[in-house]
């Protein structure tokens, strides 16, 4: 055959308009007309003289018109939907093993596994399986109660998207039909810090968390859920607040750090001959990487993360050094882990004669850097400010220069890394001046994945 021989489709089905046909029966007791079962009967076939009776029109073109019904039908696309008094005929008995019909609502498709199968496939769906079904099944309503045990109907399950929501009570089982088959279930429950089981009636489940879209496999007994290249679920806090554990979790994996210190600040001059020294750059605080704990489902965990680090310290005077940078305070997740902020950090002294030291750094995890130590004002001597240190979740900030007035450190970037310490001046003139302020330390942080 070729595409060139396909038949023009019929407009109306044979004799659509003519008053003159009858539906032919599956049997009849006349002998002159026509049946499904026998056709014409052999009286019809025989002339007049010979005791014949000629065919009814009517049976001629009502045995047309059936037929011709189905194929304009078929020609538009259509198709023949599951009819329980049809297929519950004893003339038929039921649908063949691989016969194809739509779903009750059209949008999808009914593949037979049996011979004589006279089952509807979306109620029962015995010796049926689905093809493929357009669409999303929902599962409960929100804000009221799911039950604790739900068996989806096969219309239901055949969808290839389930949303499951309402409140959980308990734990709670979906269960499934025994397929060969792959769902993609979105968990939108909401109260209830409770598991819920996708299964079959039978075999191994998954749990699904609130809030997770789970592509879940069937083998025909047992589910698995599919490996997907997407990120674990996070959460991410800056600031006080809470975790609480989601239904199924066992253990989570914690990020985290304490807040930086700041920078010292720059010390001052009493005049031009001489500079003030550098203040020291800010620590870093305690940090952790995917440290894994053990937490029981519905737990909540309280946080405290500082939202900022130690302020930097105040500008150094002629008379009085810079001041020390605040330490970064601590970081703590419940009862599983505390981590330790930053300590102070050193301010650049004052210049009045020989050569001013420079602060002492900021204790960290790691340490931060010490400021320069004060240079003589002879020869262009210049006290710089330390840099802070950087951790895994920032970046220190960067030391002032000296300057007639010293330069203040950079705030650091990020979370959990030092201010920059300020650099210190040099007289103007013959007169004295201030050092620079130290940089901001940066805030902690907690991530904690499940």
């Amino acid at each position: 055959m070729q595409n060139s021989q396909r038949p023009a489709k019929w407009l109306k089905p044979f004799a659509a308009d003519d008053a003159n046909k009858v539906e032919i029966p599956l049997t009849s007791a006349d002998p002159t007309r026509a049946s499904q079962s026998a056709g014409f009967p052999p009286l019809t076939m025989q002339p007049p003289e010979s005791g014949g009776v000629p065919p009814q029109g009517e049976d001629f073109n009502g045995a047309m018109n059936q037929v011709a019904r189905i194929a304009w039908w078929l020609m538009g696309g259509g198709s023949l939907p599951y009819d329980a008094t049809w297929a519950g005929n004893v003339a038929i008995g039921g649908y063949p093993n691989g016969a194809q019909i739509p779903a009750a609502d059209l949008r999808g498709t009914w593949f037979s596994t049996a011979d004589n199968n006279a089952n509807d496939p979306d109620a029962t769906g015995t010796n049926w399986v689905p093809g493929y079904a357009y669409g999303a099944t929902t599962i409960g309503t929100v804000g009221v109660n799911l039950a604790t045990s739900v068996t989806l109907t096969p219309a239901q399950a055949a969808k290839g998207i389930i949303f499951i929501q309402g409140n959980l009570t308990a734990a709670t089982t979906i269960i499934f039909p025994a397929w060969v088959k792959n769902w993609l279930v979105v968990n939108n429950t909401g109260t209830g810090a409770f598991a819920l089981t996708v299964k079959t009636a039978a075999g191994v489940g998954v749990v699904v968390n609130r809030g997770d879209v789970v592509p879940i496999l069937c083998d025909g007994t047992n589910m698995s859920a599919a490996q997907r290249a997407q990120s674990a679920n996070i959460a991410r806090f800056t600031a006080n607040g809470s975790f609480t554990v989601p239904p199924g979790v066992s253990t989570i994996y914690v990020s985290a750090c304490a807040a930086g210190s700041g920078g010292g600040g720059g010390g001052g001059a009493t005049n031009s001959l001489g500079v003030g020294a550098g203040g020291a750059g800010g620590g870093a605080g305690q940090a952790i990487i995917r440290q894994p704990y053990t937490v029981t489902p519905g737990t909540v965990i309280a946080l405290t993360v500082p939202s900022t680090g130690g302020t930097g310290g105040a500008a150094g005077t002629p008379t009085v050094p810079g001041v020390q940078g605040a330490a970064g305070a601590n970081t703590v997740v419940g009862s599983l882990v505390t981590l330790t902020g930053a300590g102070l950090t050193g301010g650049g002294f004052n210049f009045s004669s020989g050569v001013p030291a420079g602060g002492a750094a900021g204790t960290g995890f790691p340490s931060g850097t010490s400021g320069a130590d004060g240079a003589s004002g002879f020869n262009g001597g210049v006290g710089v400010g330390g840099v802070g240190a950087s951790g895994p979740f920032g970046g220190g900030g960067g030391g002032g220069r000296s300057g007639s007035t010293g330069v203040g450190g950079a705030a650091a970037g990020g979370f959990g890394a030092g201010g920059g310490g300020a650099g210190g001046s040099y007289g103007s003139g013959g007169g004295g001046s201030n050092g620079g302020v130290g940089g901001t330390g940066s805030g902690g942080l907690v991530i904690i994945e499940w």
